[in-house]
């Protein structure tokens, strides 16, 4: 009797721990993750990582992998103009809407401005559920089917609608996407701590209380980004740098002192700690400082690198990093900390090094 082998196909996980631990995140993330399976905001999230990993490094193949996942984005938008394959959210698929402004800037092809033209025509439809006041004047529903204000809709819409904005030399654009911060920051944010709660709806008030530390993150982030678009000469320019100012300062609070990370619930030390958080205000931190260095102190300086250096320290020698949440809903409290790569965690990685790059704080790292 012949015996044949069985053989088995198994993944081969290159080891890159002699890789700059930027280039480590990147071909990971380029090469292991399926793209064609991602929620739409994760794959945004990732495509930009690799385009900011494209501006430091100058690797076409990072430009060419966000090109084609961008092209894809716009090959698959609904007729209503949601970016990808469409959810159910409003605003998580236009999470990838400035690296299709991106590709736009590069290339001068219309059907980049086409697709972000209709997609913000989808995000500022009178058709769709506004909060707390008419279309455009009330905050937009991050679900399609109930008045609730999200503080992940920040992050993934407020700076595409504002970079459309400046880029279109329209003003009333620009001031709808500050209005959007201002009607989330009136609903979810804690007067005492200055820092946000995660959701709020208008029927049945918070349905997320908890200072969500990926929350947090999305929004100090989202300011950083606004402040990095339009011009400082802008009217509510000192109300949104104040607004994040004063989030870094409680924040400082709540880092752990020995990882330099922070819980995922940010005032609830029997959390566990988390990457994904940390990293978005490292990153917070880094971009407010390349933008004017004078509104960084020796303080906010120090946190950052401490959380950079935490969440350098939870990437393994194959590029994953470690200790990020997947998505979360309602319950922040029921969501477990991954020990595989999540795609948010990747890209948001990547984008907080390039910062880090810029500011010259990466240590040599």
């Amino acid at each position: 009797m012949l015996l044949f082998p069985i053989i088995v196909a198994l993944p081969i996980y290159i080891d890159l721990s002699n890789k700059n631990v930027c280039i480590r995140v990147a071909d990971y993330t380029m090469n292991e993750l399926d793209y064609s399976i991602f929620t739409d905001w994760g794959k945004g999230i990732c495509i930009q990582g690799l385009l900011d990993t494209y501006k430091i490094f100058g690797d076409e193949k990072y430009l060419s992998a966000a090109h084609y996942w961008v092209d894809q984005s716009i090959r698959t938008q609904t007729k209503e103009g949601i970016f990808g394959h469409g959810e159910v959210t409003v605003g998580d698929a236009t999470a990838i809407g400035l690296s299709v402004l991106y590709f736009y800037n590069q290339t001068g092809d219309s059907k980049y401005l086409e697709a972000a033209l209709k997609n913000l025509e989808y995000l500022r439809s009178s058709e769709r559920i506004w909060v707390d006041g008419p279309p455009l004047v009330g905050g937009s529903s991050h679900v399609q089917t109930k008045p609730e204000l999200w503080i992940d809709h920040l992050y993934m819409v407020v700076p595409f609608w504002a970079k459309l904005g400046v880029l279109l030399n329209n003003n009333t654009l620009i001031n709808e996407a500050i209005n959007q911060i201002y009607v989330h920051f009136k609903h979810l944010q804690d007067p005492l701590t200055k820092l946000v709660s995660h959701i709020w709806s208008e029927n049945e008030g918070f349905l997320d209380p908890t200072l969500w530390g990926r929350g947090n993150g999305w929004a100090t982030a989202a300011i950083a980004r606004v402040l990095g678009i339009i011009p400082n000469t802008h009217t509510n320019y000192s109300y949104l740098l104040n607004t994040v100012l004063s989030m870094l300062a409680s924040l400082d609070d709540y880092q752990d002192p020995t990882t330099g990370l922070w819980h995922t619930i940010l005032n609830d030390s029997s959390t566990y700690l988390e990457t994904s958080c940390s990293t978005l205000f490292a990153y917070t931190v880094a971009k407010l400082h390349n933008i004017n260095a004078t509104w960084i102190d020796e303080g906010n300086k120090s946190m950052a690198i401490a959380a950079f250096n935490g969440v350098v320290q939870k990437v393994d020698s194959f590029g994953v990093v470690h200790w990020c949440t997947g998505g979360t809903g309602a319950n922040p409290y029921g969501v477990p900390r991954a020990e595989y790569a999540i795609p948010w965690g990747q890209g948001l990685f990547l984008s907080m090094y390039r910062e880090f790059y810029l500011a010259n704080w990466t240590g040599g790292i």
